[in-house]
């Protein structure tokens, strides 16, 4: 007698099942990582934004509105997206206070980013960071 090779119907069922079972426990866990880096990205974008305001403002006594103030002439106003454009960043000046002297820069979550609780992150020209929605510790 020959023995039989391949799976039957249940096999093939159970295989399906336990790989769809993975997935719905795998997938929320690597869409929570995608959402943690994309938020490093904002961080990283915002420290280089600030970065460029204190070289901007040793040059010419000031902060600017631009969040690209080292590209001459300077645009207030101008916003600028993160490398994989998940936020996007500007600058203004700190509430209550006068862009010369404070600035905030401010980064926006854009697309599914837009719905993560840290989808707005602010650094601003003391160095203190900021969270829109959720805890700036847990989103720093």
């Amino acid at each position: 007698m020959r023995a039989q090779t391949g799976l039957t119907l249940m096999e093939a069922l159970l295989v399906l099942a336990v790989t769809g079972l993975l997935a719905a426990l795998a997938l929320p866990a690597y869409e929570g990582h995608l959402l943690r880096s994309r938020r490093m990205e904002a961080r990283l974008e915002l420290m280089e934004v600030a970065a460029e305001q204190e070289r901007h403002r040793a040059r010419n006594g000031g902060y600017t509105a631009d969040a690209w103030p080292l590209l001459a002439p300077t645009v207030s106003g101008r916003r600028r997206l993160t490398r994989n454009e998940h936020y996007e960043i500007e600058v203004q000046a700190c509430p209550g206070q006068n862009l010369s002297q404070c600035f905030i820069a401010i980064a926006r979550g854009q697309g599914k980013q837009a719905a993560d609780e840290c989808a707005e992150l602010s650094l601003d020209s003391k160095g203190v960071r900021g969270a829109g929605g959720g805890e700036t510790g847990h989103c720093w």
